[in-house]
């Protein structure tokens, strides 16, 4: 009698243990290493990023809409990780909110008629020409195009990588719907 009951709590605390690591890894944060050089010079290539993923939607394979359980805080100049029309996971930083109008030019992202001001810190390289060039996405995406000038629509951002001349960012998916939105990053290693 006493080994069974060492066998179903040795069978709970396993099951205890595997459904702790599902809704940590499901519901609040998530290891993801960094594949490019869309982000320098804050992350390169093959850093590790720990990622908040609480309050953000939950995608499964096997239903058919995401899963919400809350509202995230989604500030301008965070680091968010997003999944694009093929399913891949990115990260890219918040440049333009819901509501505000934005202009390209050049370099130069005009937000609500001032300058973006980025931080020293999280500057990457510019484009090597004055080189604006938008792709369309497909018609079955929720992501929107986007124009050289425009307004961010309710529940979209305007997100762009670093190292803009190196990074494939709403320039060309168009403006991130916030169901795209996986989680924001907390820091790096």
């Amino acid at each position: 009698m006493n080994r069974i009951k060492r066998r179903l709590l040795r069978i709970l605390t396993l099951s205890l243990f595997i459904i702790v690591l599902f809704v940590l890894r499901f519901f609040l944060i998530q290891f993801f290493w960094v594949s490019g050089n869309s982000m320098l010079p804050v992350l390169n290539d093959g850093d590790i990023v720990i990622v908040n993923k609480f309050l953000f939607p939950v995608k499964f394979s096997f239903l058919k809409n995401e899963l919400r359980y809350g509202t995230p805080e989604i500030k301008r100049l965070d680091l968010i990780m997003f999944e694009n029309e093929k399913g891949e996971l990115l990260i890219k930083r918040i440049v333009g909110l819901n509501g505000e109008y934005y202009a390209y030019d050049w370099d130069q992202i005009i937000i609500d008629v001032n300058p973006l001001v980025v931080p020293k810190k999280f500057r990457g390289k510019g484009p090597k020409k004055p080189e604006v060039k938008f792709v369309v996405p497909s018609p079955d995406t929720a992501f929107l195009p986007i124009e050289i000038t425009g307004r961010i629509p309710p529940g979209y951002y305007l997100l762009l990588g670093d190292n803009r001349a190196n990074s494939t960012d709403s320039r060309h998916f168009g403006l991130i719907p916030e169901s795209s939105f996986r989680g924001k990053v907390l820091f790096s290693f």
